[in-house]
């Protein structure tokens, strides 16, 4: 009678601990999938580079309609353009580089993944990113 029981009792147990791990597996994919989906220059992150870029984007933008060119670097837009340069959530400096009558400016982010977003005048928001 006691064999019959705990046989009963391991074949419960056996069965719970499959429907913990089935439900595991689910909820990991759907994590997974909801990481892996969420693309470059997208969600909250992302958002915060570009606001951190926009009060430079309008100090090259009004530094090249007084000066006729871009800066070489973005220190030459303080204090006159700009007060203080922003720095990345890392504490990292923007990416910038003038050439050409023209210009790129970046920021970097992680999670999901390592992204990087540039902007350029000519065409605005390009971002990339891998895993």
């Amino acid at each position: 009678m006691q064999s019959s029981s705990n046989k009963r009792m391991i074949l419960i147990m056996l069965v719970s601990l499959g429907f913990l791990l089935c439900i595991s597996g689910i909820a990991l994919a759907v994590l997974l999938l909801k990481t892996a989906t969420q693309v470059p220059g997208e969600g909250k992150k992302a958002e915060q580079g570009y606001a951190l870029c926009a009060p430079v984007i309008a100090a090259l933008e009004s530094y090249y309609g007084t000066e006729g060119s871009y800066p070489q670097n973005l220190e030459e837009l303080s204090p006159n353009y700009l007060t203080d340069l922003p720095i990345q959530e890392d504490g990292s400096d923007l990416e910038y580089s003038a050439a050409d009558g023209s210009y790129a400016l970046g920021f970097h982010y992680s999670g999901p993944g390592f992204n990087e977003c540039t902007y350029r005048p000519e065409s605005g928001w390009d971002c990339e990113g891998y895993y």
